[in-house]
């Protein structure tokens, strides 16, 4: 009998977090696109890890796709000053993409795509950025070495990659795959990766993906790189 609710218990957490990781994914890329779009964030004036790691924990199953959109924007300057860029001005940050991820989703209100393109069109022009700071700038946060990170951390990690491969990497229509196919699985292992090591073996698998040299150098900062990469197992 005490196994039979174990197993009913497990059963329910394993749904709970299946559930929760649709959420998780809407909210990763929804705050990837703030991040590199919204002057806000994208200039600096707001902490877009902090706007993520103030609110990833709020998430739940319940939430749809514009209460997500709702709760990272409501923060946000609604008026923008500068003149809005045009996408005859090939930059790295529009040759890249593709918006069918919610301007074809019928799940997202009108309100909300008007929202999401009105942040596009005025989007943050990088070549104002401060002299000496980069496009992919990011915060390091030192954890021991045998410490497993807390989950917000560990999802923004993956946040941080995908938002690489969505904005930054030139080849990213040239994978075997759409990266999302893979990465809705690889965030669930991400979630209940119970160990540093297991962690960093999702960061690898997810890396690897690339299929470009850009992964080795990621892969020089794992610290279970070698048991990663050189197991016999």
């Amino acid at each position: 009998m005490k196994k039979t609710i174990l197993l009913i218990l497990f059963l329910l957490f394993q749904q709970f977090i299946f559930a929760q990781k649709n959420q998780y994914f809407d909210f990763i890329k929804t705050w990837n696109f703030i991040k590199y779009y919204h002057p806000d964030l994208a200039g600096r004036k707001m902490d877009a890890d902090s706007l993520f790691l103030n609110n990833i924990e709020k998430v739940d199953a319940k939430q749809s796709f514009n209460d997500v959109i709702k709760q990272l924007s409501q923060n946000l300057n609604p008026e923008f000053s500068a003149a809005p860029i045009f996408d005859t001005q090939k930059d790295i940050l529009t040759v890249n993409q593709n918006f069918d991820w919610f301007q074809k989703n019928k799940k997202i209100s009108a309100e909300n795509k008007n929202l999401l393109n009105a942040i596009y069109k005025n989007r943050f022009n990088y070549e104002l950025l401060k002299e000496g700071k980069l496009v992919n700038d990011e915060k390091k946060y030192p954890f021991p070495k045998e410490e497993n990170l807390p989950l917000k951390y560990r999802l923004l990690a993956m946040a941080k990659i995908q938002g690489i491969v969505d904005y930054l990497f030139p080849h990213k229509y040239l994978m075997d795959k759409h990266f999302d196919s893979y990465f809705n699985d690889l965030l669930n292992e991400a979630v209940q990766a119970l160990s540093r090591k297991d962690f960093e073996t999702v960061l690898a698998k997810t890396v690897s993906y690339f299929q470009d040299s850009h992964a080795f150098e990621f892969y020089r900062q794992l610290n279970f790189r070698d048991e990663i990469l050189f197991s016999s197992s």
